[in-house]
This record gives structure tokens, sequence and C-alpha cells, in this order.
């Protein structure tokens, strides 16, 4: 599979490839919790964590219901953080994602209730994945027609569209 054109990652370079997989070694305690109930399909959809998208890594990310959900520590209560977080999820709506996030402690003191609210999202959100801008500038869909007898024609239609606009955030790597 390659990673850097299928459309869940959005471009993510290698370096955050395996900046991820770091990250998956050492969640934190809310990180860990939550993803107790999202791991293995709990709630119907399947949740990726420390997922690489774009220039960020998600803290989980549901490709099918395009949801990234962040758990933020008290860090992001510094208003530089709050800047780059608004920046961050603004990118990813443009992307076509949800974000959704939650504090540590509201994770670890109020599950139930974190539980409930992903749930109506993705009630709310039950569409097909974004497509990526970074593939090609073409959009094509198959259809098939089924005749007597099982013979079928395949039909392929492409349009070209144009690439969405999506600032380049540099990393300082």
């Amino acid at each position: 599979m390659n990673h850097f054109e299928n459309g869940m990652f959005f471009g993510a370079s290698p370096f955050l490839f395996e900046k991820a997989k770091e990250l998956r070694s050492n969640s934190t305690p809310a990180e860990s919790e939550l993803w107790r109930h999202l791991a293995k399909k709990k709630l119907g959809v399947k949740f990726r964590r420390q997922h690489p998208i774009y220039n960020f890594i998600a803290d989980f990310y549901c490709h099918s219901n395009c949801l990234v959900i962040e758990v933020d520590g008290g860090i992001h209560d510094l208003e530089e953080n709050k800047s780059y977080d608004a920046e961050r999820d603004q990118i990813m709506n443009d992307l076509g994602l949800t974000v959704l996030r939650f504090k540590n402690e509201e994770v670890l003191n109020n599950t139930e209730n974190v539980i409930k609210r992903i749930h109506q999202i993705l009630k709310k959100n039950n569409t097909a994945p974004p497509l990526n801008p970074y593939r090609g500038y073409y959009d094509c869909s198959l259809r098939m027609s089924q005749f007597p007898k099982g013979l079928g024609i395949l039909s392929i239609s492409c349009f070209q569209r144009k690439a969405p606009e999506v600032p380049i955030r540099d990393l300082g790597v």
C-alpha cells in the first residue's frame, strides 16, 4: 500500500509516519482510556490512533466518517497553542474533516458523555471520505450495467476538477 497517495493521509510525509509510530507507544492516560472505547470498531466504525494527516498527526481518525478526535492536555490552554490548534482545525476542516476536541479531564472523568458526543457526530457525519486533493485532478466513477445471461457493461465517467487551495505549513524539519 502506498501511504503517500492513499486518500486517508492527505500527503503526509515519511517523517510524520515515524513520529506517529513513536506516539502510539507513548499514549497519555486519557488517550489510552478513549482508545479502549474506540478500538476494534466498538462504536461500529474503525478508528486509527496517532494517524498522519497532511502536516499533522491526529490523536484518533475515522476515515469512513471524516472525523478527527483530539485529546488535549493542559499545554493546549496556552495562548500560542490555542492559536495553533485553531489554525490546524481550520486546515483539517478545509480538507473536509470534522475535528472534535476533548480535554484530558473530560475523557478521564466523564467518559460516558465523551462517547455519547462522538457517537452523535458519527451518526451525523455518516458520509464518504473526502477526495484526496493531492492525488490528481480527475475524479472517476465506475458503473456496472447488468444484462440478461450475466453479461455486463462497465462504464467509467471522469471529470476534471481544480485542486483545493490548502495552505502548506512548515513543520521545521
